[in-house]
């Protein structure tokens, strides 16, 4: 009897798991094939080049006063020397709290990209799903083995890529 009843279970499974209609989507090429995520990624290297190079020019100023300071055969007198030291603390100051600034710029674009991707991505996850008339997708990186299951990755591609752009906002 218990032969039978296991028997039942494991020809039952199988035949309505087959009635499922599943789906792979690989949520990395999704990603890195995206045009959003692409120029997103690009406005977040632009902002970082931009403040690289007022930092550049920062430490050039400062490098200058450091070698105003250094240079022995122009002695400065002891009003100009104090000036100098001042100005250059003021200039570290400044380059410390620009750098702070472009971190904190770079770590907040960087969680509101992928917080809008990652809501955007489940969306048009849902949405071709739904179209293609699937009960589940699965991450092809959380798959060990998926046989022949259909890859939704360009379709969602796709429409991630023709919703409207909140990254920007």
């Amino acid at each position: 009897m218990a032969l039978c009843f296991t028997l039942t279970i494991v020809l039952t499974v199988p035949s309505s798991a087959a009635d499922l209609k599943l789906a792979k989507v690989n949520l990395e090429a999704v990603y890195g094939n995206s045009a959003r995520v692409k120029a997103a990624l690009d406005d977040m290297r632009k902002m970082q080049t931009e403040s690289n190079a007022r930092l550049a020019g920062m430490r050039e100023q400062m490098t200058k006063i450091e070698e105003q300071l250094k240079d022995e055969k122009s002695p400065l007198k002891k009003e100009e020397r104090e000036k100098l030291e001042n100005e250059l603390k003021g200039k570290v100051q400044a380059l410390e709290n620009e750098q702070q600034s472009l971190q904190a710029k770079l770590t907040f674009k960087q969680r509101s990209i992928q917080n809008i991707f990652g809501t955007q991505i489940k969306s048009a996850v849902e949405k071709v799903a739904k179209e293609e008339g699937l009960a589940a997708v699965l991450t092809q990186q959380a798959l060990i083995y998926a046989g022949d299951l259909p890859d939704l990755t360009e379709k969602v591609t796709k429409e991630l890529d023709a919703m409207p752009a909140l990254e920007k906002q």
